[in-house]
């Protein structure tokens, strides 16, 4: 019987060699873990719109008399842009995070030919850049004309995604609140 269990010795002992040199080996080598990365940039949605506002008034104040006014709105003589864009972007390769450059978003009104450009955070995916931005109307566009937008995603200022986008040119507007100074120092 001694030989019986020195044979189950040398083939447990054999087994858990084979085991411990796989992981070792493994461990070594490493996982390819590439399969599960994502190495392509996308533009995945976008919700923008075009507002142009080709009046310029301000509130008139009773009696000449100083007016404090609030107003919200595109600008008087404005373009406005407005809106979202959502984007993928892929993982990095060394270790799955994101650089020290964060990934760009570049929105381009071409007709216009003015750009700006929002950072995004993140990698491997989806990221959200919002735009608020307001131009000086060059008079290039008109109410209801379709303009196209040009997104772009950028890598350290390298194109890495690019699409276009047509979207309609709304009449933008401005509301005032005003308050007369008279009214307010009344008793």
């Amino acid at each position: 019987m001694p030989n019986l269990s020195l044979r189950y010795v040398i083939v447990t002992l054999l087994l858990v060699g084979l085991l411990v040199g796989a992981i070792a080996i493994v461990g070594v080598i490493g996982v390819d873990t590439s399969r599960f990365a994502v190495t392509d940039a996308a533009v995945n949605e976008t919700d923008l719109s075009v507002r142009l506002n080709d009046e310029f008034d301000l509130p008139e104040s009773e009696n000449e008399s100083v007016m404090t006014c609030t107003s919200s709105g595109t600008p008087g003589d404005s373009i406005g842009v407005y809106g979202t864009v959502t984007v993928t972007v892929p993982t990095d390769d060394d270790d799955g995070l994101a650089g020290d450059d964060p990934y760009e978003v570049e929105l381009a009104l071409t007709e216009v030919g003015e750009t700006t450009t929002k950072g995004v955070d993140g990698s491997g995916r989806r990221a959200t850049a919002r735009f608020f931005w307001i131009l000086e109307d060059d008079e290039t566009l008109e109410v209801g004309q379709t303009t196209t937008m040009r997104i772009r995603v950028l890598d350290g200022g390298e194109t890495i995604a690019e699409e276009t986008r047509q979207v309609t040119v709304e009449e933008g507007s401005r509301t005032f609140d005003c308050d007369d100074e008279e009214r307010r120092r009344a008793p």
